[in-house]
């Protein structure tokens, strides 16, 4: 008897453990009905730091006939920092077959990112419900946001023809992985220029990060009203001090911010 009690405790113990490490969440417009060529979203931010991260997309259709062709309806998962201008996380994206039901599962290892959502695409006279859920394992900490800023307290700069302006961030601690986002929203004439991802350790005098370091460390904003932005991921910690440097060209003016989320 007390065998069969140490079994049962066990697996019960194993049971709460494994329950702990992962959780499905629903994420927020699940249920959403979309038509014809309009866009719905499923978002979600997750609160802490996981060692991995799956988003499920899962679309049914109710009435209609969904277009198949190569800029047909479809699905893509998207992350954001400041959760107003968004990036493509990746170039995987769900085609809708016209059938019942379409699904698909992103993977994402440690979800440097502060918000996450599934842009949903209509296309055709379809109709279709759209819904999204989200997978967390092995949490490690609160997500927290930072904004880069000025030495002045400015969390924004101005960058004016080919002048070179920025935002910048001190770290006090060491951490396994940054999510950096640079947003350019423009003011007037043609955007252009480069924003280039700088580090350094005195403060003072900045490189360029290393391609060792970070999976990207320039940024071409385009010219167009809407803001853009790029994330930038690093991984560990190599530099105290992080410079968002943005020299313009031609005749521009555009708005420079930044934000970053650690992980440790």
């Amino acid at each position: 008897m007390k065998k069969i009690l140490l079994i049962i405790g066990l697996a019960a113990m194993f049971t709460a453990n494994v329950n702990s490490q992962t959780l499905v969440t629903t994420m927020s417009g699940t249920g959403d009905t979309l038509t014809g060529t309009h866009t719905e979203y499923v978002s979600y931010a997750p609160t802490k730091f996981y060692n991995q991260v799956s988003f499920q997309s899962v679309i049914t259709k109710v009435a209609g006939t969904i277009t198949t062709t190569a800029i047909g309806a479809h699905s893509l998962l998207q992350h954001s920092n400041d959760n107003s201008t968004w990036k493509d996380v990746n170039t995987d994206t769900l085609t809708w077959a016209n059938q019942t039901t379409n699904t698909k599962i992103w993977v994402v290892a440690y979800n440097s990112s502060y918000y996450y959502r599934i842009k949903n695409v209509g296309k055709g006279t379809d109709t279709v419900i759209v819904k999204g859920y989200m997978l967390t394992q092995d949490p490690f900490e609160l997500h927290r946001v930072y904004n880069f800023a000025q030495s002045n307290g400015s969390t924004t700069d101005t960058i004016t023809n080919s002048a070179t302006g920025y935002v910048s961030i001190a770290l006090n601690y060491s951490y396994t992985r940054l999510s950096i986002q640079a947003v350019v929203t423009e003011i007037s004439g043609t955007t252009g220029g480069t924003v280039t991802l700088q580090g350094s350790n005195d403060g003072l005098n900045f490189v360029t990060v290393s391609s060792s370091y970070a999976d990207a460390t320039t940024f071409a904003p385009a010219d167009q009203a809407a803001a853009q932005s790029k994330i930038f991921v690093i991984t560990g910690s190599p530099y105290k001090y992080y410079k968002l440097n943005y020299t313009g060209t031609g005749t521009m003016s555009a708005k420079l911010k930044g934000y970053l989320v650690p992980s440790k």
